[in-house]
């Protein structure tokens, strides 16, 4: 029923909406062929001629019927034109009255649709909490009697238990008499025996005192080995690298604090892209520096070669600020005390120093390493040998550019 009212009113609605239409274009023929005859000499021109033609034979049939039928001709004046436009304007506000209440029915038929769908919803909702209901109490009644079952199987498990226990209380009680009996016996023999042993103990103590002094040296030379083997069990071979950000300070100097903040936070995600996707096993940040734990100096290195090939990009599509990024990096590797649960900042050994020191001696665009840390593998990273000594350690040194190049 729904469909067939709804589809009754929007084709009376787009009938009663063309019939206004065709309303609206024969008042405008009207108004322009009573303009186009106030023009002089009008008979001259053709296309104006043929406009006020139209009009006419539109008009004809009612023009005749009111002549004939009605007293329009009022002193020479015919009004059948007049009358004519007012009946036509007469029509249109009846119709656009008519489609005014037609949306006025389709709207009411909506309304009507959407709350009796709601109702359906609602009732479909209540159905289906019901329903859910009674599962939950079916549930909750099965959960019940199984919790039931379990108590009476605890009752019967727990009457067992104690009678269990009251058999071994009373054996325990034989056990302890007749152990009182055996402890009586013996007692004579131990206290015998243990005159013997103070005697024996008196003798020793007496050889002690004759005897020379324990050598305490020896004792603590025996302390230290065993605490150094207990240290060196705790090294681990590992590979530092240190990051610092060239001239930080001067960056800021002149920058919007909120933009300055930015950069620096982007360029965070740009580090930690790159000691992600090498394994980094520990991590330690200073204001504008990273001082990063690896597994191996292959990984180090890959790290560090990857956050500076990556500044070019970085500064162009990513910075904000006046100045670029520029970095220098320093690593060295060897073995150091290593504990998973010890943070980055708290781990100290002249290892992590010098791969510092490289870093603060590395020029702008560059890594340096030492050269124990890197072996014979320097020429596979592109590492060149470099004239500079840090911390007694020749160095090796990756430049950025010349990579790139």
């Amino acid at each position: 029923m729904y469909w067939i009212r709804k589809f009754a009113l929007r084709t009376l609605d787009i009938s009663s909406m063309l019939f206004s239409k065709a309303l609206i274009a024969v008042i405008g023929l009207f108004f322009i062929s009573a303009g186009i005859a106030l023009i002089p000499k009008v008979d001259s021109y053709a296309p104006l001629v043929k406009i006020m033609a139209w009009d006419a034979a539109l008009r004809a049939p009612l023009m005749q019927w009111m002549h004939t039928n009605l007293p329009i001709n009022f002193k020479g004046f015919d009004a059948a034109p007049w009358l004519f436009i007012t009946l036509l304007f007469i029509l249109l506000v009846a119709v656009e009255f008519y489609r005014d209440r037609n949306f006025e029915q389709r709207e009411i038929l909506r309304f009507n649709r959407k709350d009796q769908l709601d109702k359906r919803a609602a009732d479909k909702r209540k159905k289906e909490q019901e329903k859910s209901r009674k599962t939950e109490i079916a549930r909750l009644e099965k959960e019940a009697a199984l919790h039931e079952e379990e108590r009476r199987k605890l009752d019967k498990e727990q009457a067992a238990l104690y009678q269990a226990q009251q058999d071994a209380i009373a054996a325990a009680q034989r056990a302890s008499a007749e152990k009182a009996a055996q402890e009586r016996a013996d007692k004579a023999a131990a206290e015998a025996e243990q005159e013997e042993v103070a005697a024996k103990i008196k003798a020793v103590e007496a050889k002690k005192k004759e005897a020379p002094t324990i050598n305490k040296r020896e004792e603590l030379m025996e302390l230290l080995a065993q605490t150094k083997k207990s240290l060196d069990e705790q090294k681990r071979f590992c590979a530092f690298l240190a990051m610092d950000v060239v001239n930080s300070t001067g960056m800021k100097q002149g920058e919007d604090p909120a933009i300055a903040a930015r950069d620096f936070k982007q360029y965070k995600k740009h580090v930690m892209t790159a000691l992600q996707e090498h394994k980094f096993l520990k991590l330690a940040w200073t204001p504008d520096g990273q001082m990063i734990c690896f597994d191996s100096v292959e990984d180090a290195i890959r790290a560090g070669q990857a956050v500076l090939s990556g500044l070019d990009s970085f500064n162009k599509d990513i910075k904000a600020m006046k100045m670029d990024f520029r970095i220098r990096a320093g690593i060295n590797a060897g073995r150091v005390l290593y504990d998973d649960e010890t943070p980055m900042e708290e781990m100290s050994d002249r290892v992590i120093d010098i791969a510092g020191h490289m870093q603060k001696y590395a020029p702008a665009d560059s890594i340096f390493i030492s050269s124990e840390a890197v072996g014979d593998k320097g020429p596979a990273f592109n590492f060149s040998p470099d004239e500079k000594v840090v911390d007694g350690s020749k160095v090796l040194v990756w430049r950025a550019h010349a990579a790139a190049a």
